[in-house]
């Protein structure tokens, strides 16, 4: 049972002089930073995405005087944070 949650790990790369052949250590952490920056660049318009859509279900859902309430609660749960700290 404990066998299935086993984890296997890589070997380490050997870390090469920079600059001494196309894999070198510069190569590698561009190839990663860019990766890096790529996924963080396509969350964030995920996350902006849906939240475009959550307001337009929400404001379709409540109507204007539902609308107008949460926005009073999200006020108010603002302000008590604030308060909080």
């Amino acid at each position: 049972m404990i066998e299935a949650f086993a984890v296997t790990l890589r070997p380490r790369r050997r870390v090469e002089p920079i600059g001494t052949e196309a894999g070198s250590l510069t190569t590698r952490y561009t190839m990663s930073l860019g990766r890096n920056i790529s996924a963080t660049f396509l969350t964030r318009l995920i996350i902006i995405a849906l939240g475009v859509i959550a307001s337009i279900v929400t404001a379709r859902a409540l109507g204007p005087t539902g609308k107008g309430i949460l926005a009073t609660l999200t006020s108010l749960a603002g302000v008590a944070l604030v308060l909080e700290t």
